[in-house]
């Protein structure tokens, strides 16, 4: 009996299998004999209450995602290996496969073959096949990628679109047992159906709601040997034992689907906003860079000498969700540090401020400006209009004339004039009476 090693290609990973058949797998491959990243459907063929077939293909499917790129080759890799059984029940067991809703190729595991072989079979599928004799060629098989448009059409033409996209992005492989058959014949398969360059591109409508990113190509045709063809075999019970479906999307497509998990942005790093905390889940190189950033605002603090103010310092967890933890002190330069405390020394109270002064500094001058302050004093309770752009000089004013009392609002509307304030008429309030448009600042 013939080693099984012969006859098998032991750099080809395993394939996906189905439970009720054990030793029958399938798999869709690279060139270099790779598998695509597959991942496990988490949902399950919808059985309808009552009906048999429904459990029955409930049961007897297998799907699987796999992850695939713009204008990759690919090809499928089928194989019968134990524990499927030595004797087998049939003469052949027939794989038909289906590409986007297009029929592709019969792949036969034929029982004398599958007994010389070591009670092993495998085939690997590449392309379509068209023709027979010498003038078969092979065109390989391609993922390209889908394009959408916003192009308006009539319910009827988008209908028939959805249709025609209801099947891409989708490879089919049925099994079934079977007996007798004859030898040779054609093979019903068309290159119509698949994607080219001209027909890749679909209205963005036929697509909603559904996270299809791909389709399938054939490539330029080549010479090759057609290989075994049977026509007219019959199917046991004419229902498939396996049904391997392969549903193939891009990663992004995959991960709207959430068949991949959303990994976090790992080029996101702290800031002078970002912080640390022990149980904010932080990475090391992440603590690190918040710890340093904390070492400079201590170091700027330190060596200035002045007061500083408090800053709200957050972080981010692995999910990307902001959280309030804690603050922090922050440097605050010199002159800041006198405006607050020139500031804070001047709360509850009116100043007034000669924006026009020079900085000669005589005495007559310093004596007109404490007499012009006592008088605002002495008017207090009063609205008064005071004249911001007195001439430092002092020259044709009247020292004994009295501050301008100004009425009480009649309309109980405040005055826009800029250079007023206006007392509104009405009850007493807890907050100020004056008002007036931010006349005074501290500096």
């Amino acid at each position: 009996m013939p080693r099984r090693r012969e006859f098998l290609d032991s750099s080809l990973p395993k394939g996906v299998h189905a439970p009720p058949v054990p030793g029958i797998t399938a798999q869709i491959i690279s060139q270099d004999k790779k598998a695509f990243p597959s991942y496990p459907s988490p949902d399950k063929e919808d059985i309808v209450e009552g009906d048999e077939l429904s459990e029955y293909f409930s049961v007897r499917t297998v799907t699987t995602y796999i992850a695939v790129t713009n204008n990759t080759p690919f090809s499928i890799h089928l194989r019968v290996d134990r524990p499927y059984p030595v004797k087998m029940d049939c003469s052949k067991l027939q794989f038909e496969i289906f590409i986007d809703g297009n029929f592709v190729w019969d792949a036969w595991c034929h029982k004398p073959r599958y007994q010389d072989n070591g009670n092993v079979w495998e085939e690997i599928i590449g392309g379509l096949k068209l023709g027979k004799g010498r003038s078969c060629e092979i065109k390989d098989f391609k993922f390209m990628g889908l394009k959408t448009n916003e192009e308006s059409m009539s319910y009827t033409a988008l209908q028939r679109v959805k249709e025609s996209m209801a099947k891409i992005s989708r490879i089919d492989i049925k099994v079934y047992r079977t007996m007798y058959g004859k030898k040779g014949g054609d093979v019903k398969n068309s290159k119509k159906g698949f994607l080219t360059k001209r027909n890749r591109e679909v209205p963005e409508k036929a697509l909603k709601g559904e996270a299809k990113s791909h389709g399938t190509a054939l490539d330029e045709g080549r010479k090759t040997i057609r290989g075994d063809v049977w026509r007219e075999a019959n199917k046991h019970g004419e229902l498939p034992i396996i049904i391997f479906r392969f549903l193939y999307r891009s990663e992004e497509a995959l991960k709207s689907l959430h068949i991949i998990e959303h990994t976090p942005d790992s080029s996101r790093s702290s800031s002078p906003e970002t912080e640390h905390e022990a149980s904010s889940g932080l990475s090391a190189a992440q603590a690190k860079q918040v710890e340093d950033l904390l070492k400079s605002f201590r170091k700027s603090a330190g060596g200035g000498g002045g007061s500083s103010s408090r800053k709200a310092i957050k972080t981010e967890d692995k999910l990307g969700n902001r959280k309030r933890i804690k603050r922090e002190e922050e440097p605050e330069s010199s002159e800041m540090a006198a405006r607050r405390r020139r500031a804070e020394k001047g709360k509850g109270r009116a100043v007034t401020i000669d924006l026009t002064a020079d900085n000669s500094g005589d005495d007559e001058e310093s004596v007109r400006r404490a007499t012009k302050r006592r008088r605002v004093t002495k008017g207090k309770g009063k609205a008064v209009a005071i004249d911001l752009t007195a001439d430092s000089s002092g020259e044709g004013e009247d020292k004994d004339e009295e501050p301008n009392v100004v009425s009480a609002d009649e309309d109980d509307v405040d005055d826009k004039d800029d250079n007023l304030f206006v007392q509104d008429d009405g009850p007493r309030r807890k907050w100020p009476l004056w008002r007036g448009s931010n006349l005074f600042k501290y500096s």
